[in-house]
């Protein structure tokens, strides 16, 4: 490829889109990004507009391009990361016929309580090697749009996810990217590179309307005529199929062997692992890989982040973490003996009830806004240590440092009192758009760039310097009895939540 050409990365996140321009050698040269809202009209739902998503992609698409002063004609390719899992209903055009469903929207319990009462949920979750959870398992969401919405259902050409609606509006291909199989529900764990028929048969769900897998870095069609004048790229330049966008994000940070992972930290935090036979436990989600041969688990904190920008919101009138952070560090180890759960959209790793709430413990009149604010840093911080317990203890994993990228590093004095509560070195990336790079370096595979995934990786192996944040003996003991309280409080309480046991 010629030093002027590019490859774009699409980064459809929880609450923005992010449009990034690279090199093949992994520099950034050109970034756009466009917010959008999640919508919650009820109690538990949460939902985005995919128009909503197109348009957010195209602003974004147009700052990058006047970012990088070079034309959309010089990209050669295009990638795709997204949230997932999400449920998408499609006409035959790619057009969205009512809004996306995310991956933390609860409102599918009931349907989750069918399966269990009918025994459909045993083989289901068996055969995914992942648990039944409404939104985490997408097909609850599909069963929900069944029963309450059942035009919708019945008019839907497609049943997809984001991936489907942009590889629909880009070149006019219904397609799921395999890494989403697992979690959509309808693929056994032992071949995720097609839809399982028993399951499908299980779930009632008519097959005509599940869009064809394909593989991450499979180039699935070129950017049609129409796209490309909604766009400015230039038409008959590969799409590759994408990943979701932990999947993509821990491509970019160069984890392609059995072991190598990622923390990354942002809205939610997860630690990422790969692996060479499908995972069993359903402590973690687990999904397919880039290659046939690989699958990744995640363990995941649901509302890290998002917890951290609450409380800036709410009690600081802020909208930042270095609001909290500032206001942390008044207080000391401990928060001067408040504990906070951190389960703001109910929990994933390891306790897996959607129903969990919130929770601040040990208040008293001398508490402080300080106190408060370091104790959301420090349960955050707690959960990721339950992830990294969890995949060493459950996964098979060995955990020496944590590599970590994504917004949440930008803290500094959360990824110190990560660092210290883990007792293990954080390694933090100087570069933080991996789910960005991932969907390029898609593209770049796509298109022939590189020869394969893992020449992928050497190719942009130069962008994944960074400094590491060694954690403090001292603080990491006297962290030890807090933590102990943490993990303590949810069982002591979990009976007034709801939720299974």
């Amino acid at each position: 490829m010629p030093a002027g050409d590019l490859l774009l990365g699409i980064d459809i996140g929880t609450s923005s889109v992010k449009a990034c321009l690279f090199r093949p050698d992994g520099t950034l040269l050109g970034e756009g990004r466009a917010p959008y809202p999640v919508e919650r009209p009820h109690p538990g739902w949460a939902q985005v507009d995919p128009d909503v998503w197109w348009r957010a992609f195209c602003a974004a698409l147009s700052a990058a391009a006047r970012a990088v002063h070079t034309p959309l004609s010089a990209v050669r390719g295009v990638g795709l990361s997204m949230l997932f899992p999400a449920v998408i209903p499609l006409d035959e055009r790619g057009q969205a016929l009512g809004p996306g469903i995310l991956y933390c929207d609860q409102r599918s319990t009931e349907q989750v309580a069918c399966l269990r009462a009918t025994g459909a949920a045993e083989p289901l979750e068996r055969r995914t090697s992942n648990r039944l959870v409404p939104g985490t398992f997408a097909l609850t969401s599909l069963l929900w749009l069944r029963d309450h919405n059942r035009a919708v259902y019945d008019d839907a050409a497609w049943f997809g996810t984001v991936t489907t609606l942009f590889a629909m509006r880009l070149t006019g291909t219904a397609c799921i990217d395999y890494v989403s199989g697992l979690l959509f529900g309808l693929c056994d764990a032992a071949d995720q590179t097609a839809w399982c028929d028993e399951l499908v048969r299980l779930a009632e769900v008519d097959p005509r309307k599940l869009p064809r897998l394909a593989a991450p870095a499979a180039a699935i069609g070129e950017v049609t005529r129409e796209a490309a004048a909604a766009t400015g790229l230039p038409p008959g330049i590969p799409v590759a199929a994408g990943a979701g966008d932990v999947a993509a994000a821990c491509f970019g940070g160069g984890c392609v062997e059995p072991g190598t992972l990622l923390h990354t930290t942002g809205s939610s935090d997860c630690i990422s692992f790969v692996t060479g036979t499908p995972q069993t436990s359903r402590l973690f989600a687990n999904t397919g890989y880039i290659e046939p041969d690989r699958w990744l688990s995640v363990a995941t904190a649901t509302s890290t982040g998002t917890a951290v920008d609450w409380f800036s919101r709410e009690f600081l009138g802020a909208a930042s973490g270095a609001a909290v952070a500032r206001e942390a560090a008044k207080s000391t180890i401990g928060a001067g003996g408040i504990t906070f759960l951190p389960y703001l959209q109910g929990e994933r790793t390891p306790i897996w009830n959607p129903e969990a709430k919130g929770v601040f413990s040990g208040l008293s009149v001398s508490s402080s806004r300080a106190d408060m604010a370091r104790a959301v840093l420090e349960g955050t911080a707690f959960a990721v240590r339950q992830l990294a317990q969890t995949a060493e203890e459950h996964g098979g994993v060995t955990i020496r440092a944590l590599p970590a990228a994504g917004g949440g590093t930008r803290n500094e004095l959360w990824n110190r009192i990560k660092a210290d509560v883990t007792g293990r070195p954080f390694f933090l990336f100087d570069f933080q758009e991996f789910s960005a790079l991932g969907a390029a370096m898609l593209a770049g595979t796509a298109a022939g760039v590189y020869a394969s995934v893992s020449d992928a990786v050497a190719a942009t192996a130069l962008v994944r310097g960074g400094r590491t944040v060694e954690p403090d003996a001292a603080a990491h003991a006297a962290y030890e009895p807090h933590y102990r309280r943490y993990e303590a409080l949810y069982p002591a309480i979990r009976e007034t939540m709801g939720g299974e046991p």
